[in-house]
């Protein structure tokens, strides 16, 4: 349609578009509080090995972490997501 010169307008708007679109979704939405994040873990929806490794380390940081009192203990709620990962509930 645009020819020769088309080779570099096409990319350059694309990218332009795709830029302002980024920008626009950052601004839409505020960024989730400093208490609500947690550490990255990534891995596989469907392998139950990286499923164990998750529960690991979230009992790990349950533990490190001070309890409330009748709060859930980090053994209780290991065995819940146990559960909910057998069953396959995420």
């Amino acid at each position: 349609i645009f020819g020769p010169s088309g080779y570099f307008w096409f990319p350059a708007a694309t990218m332009l578009s795709l830029g302002a679109f980024a920008i626009y979704r950052m601004k839409k939405r505020p960024a989730v509080p400093n208490e609500r994040q947690r550490d990255f873990v990534g891995m596989l929806r469907t392998s139950g090995m990286f499923a164990r490794i998750a529960l690991r380390h979230r009992l790990e940081r349950e533990r490190s972490a001070a309890l409330t009192p009748g709060a859930q203990s980090p053994e209780q709620a290991c065995a819940a997501e146990d559960v909910r990962v057998r069953t396959g509930a995420f």
